[in-house]
């Protein structure tokens, strides 16, 4: 027995195109430490943005735990001590802004 005519083959299915994988969700203590010091007078010398993008692409572990939650808060809070105590400083008292440039790249030390 002959097909009937026009009916065609049933159309083949498409093969299912995978979800692209979500971007990690960003840290919230990182993005409100990183929302603080944009309020914050840094100096662009001492790295501190190199330091948050690094932070952002090293992810979560330990050692950006701590450097988010505890080690450059400090380094900053002594930053802006040692530039409100500036006026009396002594000619030999170190240069805030060289002193967080260290730590920083200290840290970045740390999580590399």
């Amino acid at each position: 027995m002959a097909e009937p005519l026009g009916v065609a083959p049933p159309a083949p299915k498409p093969e299912p195109v995978p979800a692209p994988e979500p971007a990690p969700a960003p840290d919230p203590e990182l993005v409100a430490l990183a929302a603080y010091l944009d309020t914050v007078p840094l100096p662009p010398s001492a790295g501190v943005d190199g330091l948050l993008a690094a932070l952002r692409a090293a992810g979560p572990g330990p050692v950006a735990e701590r450097i988010v939650r505890d080690r450059l808060p400090v380094a900053v809070a002594g930053y802006l001590r040692a530039r409100t105590w500036q006026p009396w400083a002594g000619p030999d008292d170190p240069d805030p802004a060289v002193q967080l440039g260290r730590e920083v790249d200290r840290l970045a030390g740390e999580l590399a």
